[in-house]
């Protein structure tokens, strides 16, 4: 049994369902938190919060939410938004992940844990979450690794982890697959469907054209412009850049 307090960060699905499983198992002190980021997005709804906390009351592990949603906003959206008027093509987990569920969040959970006193401000708190990678330590440095189950590795999206957060990070489902996950949780009565398992960007429901000009209030990103050849011959016209 590892010693120590991990705080597990839960999204009330199958794999983080999982996770919470195998570090109740594992470690003497677990504790399930929740980031806020941004309203009713798919990561962060009434649902699946609510599932969240229902893992955590089955597993008999304390269950905190934090509000990130202002950091989320300057740190992801705003770079999001700057990026893609730019023509530019931004990937807004790789950054959250590095800025706000690897940065900002393990250290308000800690912070929050300090002051509630269940915890000692030099006592480290470790972070995992139910995500498809492994680390690993060599000549006393850690490393991202790929998962086990190369059909569902994550380290692409994990590959911006600040190194000194590396440490202190465990990925209980780095080692398995997709299918013992699911019978790993079917075992002990979780649901084995996940809630809105999504490829896309959390806070973004429908177009991004329209969630940007919704979010600035402009209405001159659909401006249409010639579509020529390496010549100059005009060949159409666009809809406009944003669009593409």
């Amino acid at each position: 049994m590892n010693e120590g307090i991990i705080a597990i960060g839960l999204s009330g699905g199958l794999d983080s369902s999982a996770a919470a499983v195998l570090l109740s198992q594992q470690w003497s002190r677990v504790v399930g938190v929740s980031h806020y980021i941004w309203e009713d997005s798919s990561c962060c709804n009434t649902a699946t919060l609510q599932r969240a906390r229902e893992i955590c009351a089955r597993l008999e592990l304390p269950y905190y939410i934090i509000n990130l949603v202002e950091e989320f906003k300057q740190a992801v959206v705003e770079d999001f938004v700057d990026s893609y008027r730019q023509g530019e093509t931004p990937n807004p987990c790789v950054r959250c992940n590095e800025f706000v569920r690897f940065g900002l969040f393990p250290k308000r959970v800690k912070a929050m844990l300090v002051e509630k006193g269940e915890m000692e401000v030099d006592e480290p708190l470790y972070f995992a979450t139910g995500h498809y990678v492994r680390t690993i330590e060599r000549g006393g440095v850690h490393y991202l690794r790929r998962g086990a189950d190369r059909r569902k590795d994550q380290s692409y999206m994990l590959y911006h982890i600040p190194p000194k957060m590396l440490p202190y990070c465990r990925f209980p489902l780095g080692e398995l697959n997709k299918t013992e996950a699911t019978a790993l949780a079917a075992e002990h009565g979780f649901p084995t469907d996940s809630v809105n398992e999504s490829q896309d960007v959390c806070f973004v429901d429908g177009k991004y054209t329209d969630f940007i000009e919704h979010y600035r209030g402009e209405i001159d990103l659909h401006t249409p412009g010639p579509i020529v050849d390496i010549r100059g011959r005009y060949l159409g016209q666009h809809r406009g850049y944003m669009n593409y």
